[in-house]
């Protein structure tokens, strides 16, 4: 029997990274009808949180605002792993003081914005660093502030709530907060961290938890941490469930396993006084799976 949140038609384009761009690729099944269009390319980089994520286990940052306050849970099932994170970070890029390579921005020096605070908890301001090719050493952006715990060691003891109002206090810009709403815990019911991937069958995947919309993004791995992405999806309507058909499963027909990134953000634009840029404010919620392929 076919359950209601299989789709019925489902209109893709599908950017893979380093190979040719597909078509779109219609596919039918019984259930109502969704469209499912890859994302834009992650922006990474100045603006992403590897450098204190080393592990991967938050999906790339995919905004170019200047200040940026996120808050998020993670959780990572593979074989005879799981680990569960928290993160929070806040960082606040100057416009007037960019970093050029080779005639293109490529980020931005920092601001301090004093001191930093969720639900009272304060972050740890620590130095942003951005890689650049060909240089022998990283550049120094300036501050940013964080808190990162992982598998209940670290960031003050914080941990990411799902259905949580969180209150961001600075006291850089004025006098500043702002509250935000995390959507609800997103948790992959099936496939399970034990299962694998046929490249020849649909791939359904059931979850409960998350907010309005779901992304997808689908990844190489190398001991188990994301490498490279591949495929990034998203739906713009959470129905607890979604087909992932063969013909985009072909793309990790190299691939020996590949990891599943599930996650959903609540996201809000602010302003503070006495910085000049919008203020993205954003929770979210994320499930990983490593997951092994097969014919």
């Amino acid at each position: 029997m076919h359950c209601r949140w299989f789709y019925s038609v489902i209109l893709l384009t599908l950017v893979a990274a380093g190979c040719r761009k597909l078509g779109p690729v219609d596919l039918v099944d019984d259930g109502p009808t969704i469209a499912i269009a890859s994302n834009s390319t992650p922006i990474d980089g100045a603006f992403g949180t590897e450098d204190i994520d080393s592990s991967r286990l938050f999906p790339p940052v995919e905004s170019k605002v200047l200040g940026q306050l996120i808050v998020g849970g993670s959780v990572y099932d593979g074989p005879a792993q799981h680990h569960e994170a928290s993160l929070a970070r806040a960082i606040f890029f100057d416009r007037n003081a960019p970093i050029v390579l080779n005639s293109v921005t490529v980020g931005y020096k920092t601001l301090d914005a004093g001191n930093v605070s969720i639900d009272d908890v304060p972050l740890v301001p620590n130095q942003k660093r951005l890689p650049l090719a060909g240089a022998a050493v990283d550049t120094v952006l300036g501050v940013q502030y964080s808190l990162v715990n992982k598998d209940g060691v670290g960031g003050r003891g914080f941990q990411f709530i799902g259905g949580h109002t969180y209150q961001w206090k600075i006291s850089g810009f004025g006098t500043f907060s702002s509250n935000v709403a995390s959507p609800a815990l997103l948790h992959i019911d099936s496939p399970g961290p034990n299962d694998s991937v046929s490249l020849s069958h649909n791939l359904r995947v059931r979850w409960t938890g998350g907010g309005n919309a779901i992304r997808i993004l689908i990844s190489q791995v190398q001991a188990g941490v994301r490498t490279r992405a591949l495929v990034r999806l998203r739906l713009n309507s959470n129905q607890g469930g979604t087909v992932i058909p063969p013909a985009l499963l072909q793309i990790l027909r190299n691939e020996r396993s590949a990891l599943f990134t599930f996650s959903s953000e609540d996201t809000t634009t602010t302003t503070a006084s006495g910085y000049p840029d919008q203020i993205r404010v954003t929770t979210s919620t994320t499930h990983n799976l490593l997951l092994s392929i097969r014919p």
